[in-house]
């Protein structure tokens, strides 16, 4: 008999729950709605919402918050409904078509959207945050003129706003201005110093234009309102490397890689300090390191290569130049240097056909043309040897260097001897030997000197020879 009470005295209470609520008016239910949200109770405010259009559907307050709520919890479609039921009773509504244009943005139907978000700016032309979500997108959209026209208007209107200020000078670097950004930026850091995003453009935009002083001032500045800002330090060592001040260069990029030691870039940057102080071994070991963290890091490949071929191990270093062709196959440079480390490994046939990758992609290269023809004369395989296309590539070289250096007569007078013209072969010789003379060069000279003897016996060099 007593759990038959209890159970009659719960149903009284549940009845009178529903009463109560269907007896709630649609403003107490906003209310209610709002205290869910602030109380981090999204679902249960979504529902009052609802209940409070159910029983006054013009209440435009409370759709308002609902689409909000839905924008926030990741249901655009809804959002769009609610903001659409609002622009049916009130065209002129910025706020709400700045709502929908958002919502149609996320739909992914973007050309709704922009118009939705133009809409809001026509309506409310001060209105900051659609000015700015709109420039946003004019920007994810490449459409740069459109971009700078609304930025241009927008700090026009708002002098005082650094946002807006910084915003436009984001345009300005994408449309190629870079002193009109290196303004807006500044107007930016003068309404506000420590706007920390603009101190960083600004620094960057001057290091592009090698105004590196100024440039570090600004990453510094960046720095002190957050010390940790990863970008403005690594762009502050490169900024203090290309001034020569490479202590404080190393030391930047030192606590990058503090901060962050799994960030390929700082291990990069590291190692190329290290490379110029001579530091190989070490530089090898950060090369490593940034090449683990990131293995499609073409230049962190590239210096461990080069590095590799400066420790002797040409085996190692191919590797290395084969991983950057793997990044950028039109890479002149990584060909070049592949075929080097395959010089040296006795590849002639492989390098050969690197040198002529190079040439292909970089005609006028006299480094290249003139290791070609040295092999294409000199080689030790029959197959490989081309007297003509060496003669050919080697006075192209001579023809498009701008000093007349010793090595290129060297390769010259090669060619013409295994042309069999040796009286222009000794002649070409001789002048090499006079330039190496002139330089003071001993060593060089004796090794001219040995090719010239080789020609006075009508004798072509051969690989071995040099």
């Amino acid at each position: 008999m007593k759990c038959q009470t209890l159970r009659l005295l719960a149903l009284s209470a549940v009845a009178t729950a529903q009463l109560l609520a269907a007896e709630e008016t649609p403003e107490i239910l906003r209310e209610q709605a709002r205290q869910f949200a602030a109380d981090k109770k999204p679902a249960e405010a979504i529902q009052a919402l609802r209940a409070a259009i159910g029983k006054k559907p013009d209440l435009i307050a409370a759709r308002r918050d609902l689409a909000s709520l839905l924008l926030e919890t990741r249901d655009p479609q809804g959002a769009a409904e609610q903001f659409k039921e609002i622009i049916a009773k009130q065209p002129a509504d910025a706020e709400a078509q700045y709502g929908l244009g958002i919502a149609l943005y996320r739909l992914g139907q973007n050309a709704q959207g922009v118009a939705a978000l133009v809409e809001a700016v026509r309506l409310k032309p001060d209105y900051t945050a659609a000015r700015k979500d709109l420039g946003g997108v004019f920007l994810r959209e490449n459409r740069l003129m459109e971009a700078s026209a609304l930025y241009g208007e927008t700090v026009r209107q708002q002098p005082g706003d650094a946002d807006a200020h910084n915003d436009y000078g984001v345009v300005l670097v994408r449309l190629g201005d870079a002193d009109g950004a290196i303004t807006q930026f500044g107007e930016a850091v003068r309404a506000n110093p420590k706007h920390i995003d603009a101190q960083y453009n600004l620094g960057l935009t001057q290091m592009q234009i090698w105004k590196l002083d100024e440039a570090a001032t600004h990453f510094s500045a960046a720095l002190d309102i957050n010390p940790k800002y990863l970008d403005a330090l690594i762009s502050l060592g490169r900024a203090l490397a290309r001034m020569g001040r490479n202590e404080e260069a190393t030391g930047a990029f030192q606590k990058f890689v503090e901060f962050a030691p799994t960030n390929g870039e700082g291990h990069y940057e590291l190692a190329r300090q290290l490379l110029a102080a001579g530091k190989n071994k070490e530089a090898i070991a950060r090369l490593g390191e940034a090449i683990r963290h990131n293995p499609r890091h073409a230049d962190a490949h590239r210096h461990l290569g080069l590095a590799m071929l400066v420790e002797g191990k040409p085996s190692l270093a191919l590797p290395q130049f084969r991983a950057v062709l793997k990044e950028r196959a039109e890479d002149a440079q990584a060909h070049f240097e592949a075929a080097r480390a395959l010089k040296l490994l006795d590849r002639r046939e492989e390098a050969i056909a690197s040198y002529r990758e190079a040439l292909r992609l970089r005609p006028d290269w006299p480094e290249a043309s003139n290791d070609l023809a040295w092999l294409l004369a000199t080689a030790p395989e029959d197959k490989l040897r081309d007297a003509a296309l060496a003669e050919q590539i080697a006075d192209r070289a001579l023809a498009i260097s701008r000093r007349r250096e010793p090595m290129l007569l060297d390769t010259v007078a090669a060619a013409k001897a295994e042309a069999g013209k040796f009286d222009e072969a000794i002649a070409t010789q001789g002048r090499a030997i006079e330039l190496a003379k002139a330089l003071g060069d001993e060593k060089l000279n004796g090794l001219l000197a040995k090719h010239l003897a080789s020609y006075q016996r009508k004798q072509p060099v051969r690989l071995d020879a040099k």
